[in-house]
């Protein structure tokens, strides 16, 4: 993982931004949402979900933010992407529902 190494550089993305143990990502195209439970080295880490456990490359994973879902489900609407978890605001509950009628 590289951070901007140019001062006064702002990284536009969360892709760029370190990851933590506890948080949630989405991983690679799948688009579920994973935890992740280990930080092996900086370009490598271990997230689980419900069914599995791997380790993934930084690159192939992001946080789940709201902006990351909405470019996320515009770049691969062919893709179910889970929803970010968090509070449950009107719009996500709509989004949601709608998602339920397609």
């Amino acid at each position: 993982m590289k951070n901007c190494e140019i001062k006064n550089v702002k990284c536009v993305d969360s892709i760029t931004k370190p990851f933590k143990v506890g948080d949630k990502v989405y991983v690679g195209l799948t688009g579920r949402v994973a935890k992740v439970t280990e930080i092996i080295d900086d370009e490598v880490v271990s997230v689980t979900n419900e069914s599995n456990k791997i380790q993934v490359w930084t690159t192939n994973i992001c946080h789940t933010t709201q902006e990351n879902y909405e470019m996320l489900t515009k770049l691969y609407p062919h893709i179910e992407i889970e929803l970010p978890t968090g509070k449950l605001t009107s719009v996500n509950l709509c989004r949601a529902l709608l998602k339920t009628k397609e």
